[in-house]
């Protein structure tokens, strides 16, 4: 029997501090004999005791309890999905029942179905900071549009069409995420938080570990994808294996003491203000360097002081909403935020019980961020370059916010990297789709830099096949024109 129960658990390694006939270290400490059958019963509710516990441990590798198989207004799937938590510690007692973790972030995975075995990863994170990426995926290019009867379409130009699609609700309190208090204190211990549910992400799907991986976002994506793309990059050579090949962000905040310069000319050149007014908003620009320059991190007074020159411009244009100076409003997200709040969707979503209610924004994530929200990250981009990642920039010329593609222009140009005059000299080319002018581009040395006209800041949702395609291109690594 000990030589059995030694083959089938390896326990003869254990000896002889352990043996099967009830002794510890040569001492007796059962009350039957060697071979007995209250022998032979005690190591079989043992082992069966020991198996039972061993299959009810974390086992972060598992996710087959986030699959998706239908939902609500949709019906049963035509893709593979997952969605639920991935753990922001390894700590897991069991996924979403366990109060020692500090926190979850809400993720929503779909397979390509069409071309899975070439598809890449694409991560799609929206900005803020505190907006949840939960908005790309039913407002810009995920899968699914939201009728205004509650179900859902497929959407036409969905970016999972060319790609393996992510979205990740962060920080934790975004959207379906959640943690508790000072779960994070600034944004560097926010994006590591990230990275380490992003590698459990891959340990869940380790066929994912050989396809090119990308990261895409827009506006405040700008400070967070560089960072992580870092941490990536980093880790060069540690499993899992992610392979990081490179960014594509719109209307990206990198540099705020050089963008929002751009204020005042974008505002001026477009009509939207006069010049007695530009000047106002020059003046408080002045103001907000000298607020920038006084701390580092930058401090909560220097983001509010610099905030008042949108506020200026919005007031003196009439109330616009500077997102798309065209349209001067802004999408309307009702029927998203309807939807994810149904009992129904949650429960099909495994979202946690904790999540009282979907907010397309979190003030108090935004409020937590707001020191450094003024700091600049521009000296990763050419660590990132370096590393043979490639990048593009895009923004829609529509777009009157302090991202805007003049403010782009200046942060691009300042950068301090080998390709710096090749790519200040670099001829733009004209990007057509359908036959018509779709944008402008230009490329060196890695970068490259789109301008898209008839889009704001938002630009999936405003020209979704022009975007469509652009994705497309930049996936392939292909030029646009």
């Amino acid at each position: 029997m000990d030589a059995l129960l030694s083959d089938l658990f390896g326990l003869r390694d254990l000896a002889p501090k352990f043996s099967l006939d009830g002794a510890v270290g040569g001492i007796k400490v059962f009350p039957f004999n060697k071979g007995s059958t209250m022998h032979i019963v005690f190591w079989f509710l043992f082992f069966g005791y020991t198996l039972v516990a061993f299959a009810s441990s974390p086992n972060i590798a598992d996710n087959s309890q986030d699959r998706i198989v239908s939902l609500p207004g949709f019906g049963t799937l035509k893709n593979i999905e997952y969605a639920g938590y991935l753990p922001l510690s390894t700590s897991v007692c069991s996924k979403q029942k366990c109060n020692a973790v500090p926190g979850n972030l809400f993720y929503w995975y779909v397979e390509n179905r069409e071309h899975y075995a070439d598809a890449p990863l694409v991560l799609w994170l929206n900005g803020g900071p505190g907006a949840a990426s939960m908005y790309g995926f039913f407002m810009e290019n995920g899968p699914y549009v939201i009728n205004k009867d509650g179900t859902l379409s497929e959407r036409h130009y969905s970016w999972s069409q060319k790609a393996n699609y992510l979205v990740i609700d962060q920080p934790a309190g975004v959207g379906f995420s959640y943690g508790e208090p000072n779960t994070f204190s600034n944004e560097s211990e926010a994006i590591d938080q990230l990275y380490g549910a992003l590698k459990i992400f891959f340990q869940q799907h380790p066929e994912l570990e050989s396809k090119p991986f990308y990261l895409a976002g827009e506006s405040y994506a700008g400070k967070y994808l560089p960072q992580l793309a870092i941490r990536i990059i980093s880790e060069t050579g540690t499993t899992p294996k992610i392979n990081l090949k490179g960014l594509l962000i719109g209307d990206a905040w990198v540099n705020p003491r050089l963008q929002q310069r751009a204020n005042a000319d974008f505002a001026y050149s477009h009509g939207l203000i006069d010049r007695q007014v530009r000047d106002q908003v020059l003046k408080l620009y002045d103001l907000c360097i000298k607020e920038i320059d006084k701390t580092m991190p930058s401090s909560r007074k220097a983001n509010q002081v610099c905030k008042k020159m949108q506020e200026l411009i919005e007031k003196e244009s009439g109330g616009l909403n500077m997102a798309n100076i065209a349209k001067g409003t802004e999408p309307d997200d009702a029927l998203m935020i309807h939807y994810l709040n149904k009992s129904e969707v949650r429960h099909a979503l495994h979202v946690d019980k904790r999540i009282q209610q979907f907010n397309n924004f979190s003030k108090q994530v935004a409020d937590q961020l707001e020191i450094g929200e003024q700091d600049s990250v521009a000296d990763l981009y050419p660590k990132i370059l370096a590393a043979g990642i490639r990048v593009l920039i895009y923004n829609g010329l529509e777009d009157g916010k302090d991202s805007n593609f003049m403010s782009t222009e200046l942060w691009l140009s300042a950068l301090k990297w080998p390709f710096k005059n090749k790519f200040a000299h670099a001829a733009s080319c004209v990007w057509r789709t359908d036959g018509k002018v779709a944008g402008y581009a230009k490329t060196s040395g890695g970068l490259t830099q789109v301008k898209i006209r008839n889009a704001g800041h938002l630009a999936p949702i405003d020209q979704p096949a022009r975007l469509f395609d652009l994705f497309n291109h930049f996936i392939r690594n292909k030029p646009l024109c």
